[in-house]
């Protein structure tokens, strides 16, 4: 997906205290900054693509922006590595669960 954004919502088993984190998505690739992205444990996490070919461009920062989306949201539970950790996320096709 050449655009997107990632969302991270951590389950119960977390803990109360762990973070929600966000994630942008560019060139299929996603980054959280140190110290803004989830903790170890099990999360929910929310993939939407957009279809960056059907945006707007060059529109003045006062209007809002409609992205179309690819898919609808795809949402699945993911273990979030320890710190230094790698995670890959395969959204299918079309977005729906396989």
């Amino acid at each position: 997906m050449e655009y997107g954004t990632i969302a991270f919502e951590p389950e119960a088993s977390v803990g109360q205290i762990a973070p929600s984190s966000f994630a942008r998505i560019e060139h299929g690739a996603f980054q959280t900054a140190k110290g803004d992205g989830p903790t170890t444990g099990k999360y929910k996490v929310r993939v939407m693509g957009f279809d960056t070919s059907k945006m707007k461009k060059n529109t003045p920062p006062e209007e809002i922006i409609e992205t179309p989306e690819l898919f609808p949201a795809y949402t699945m539970s993911v273990e979030i590595p320890p710190p230094g950790g790698k995670l890959d996320i395969d959204v299918p096709s079309g977005g729906r669960p396989r």
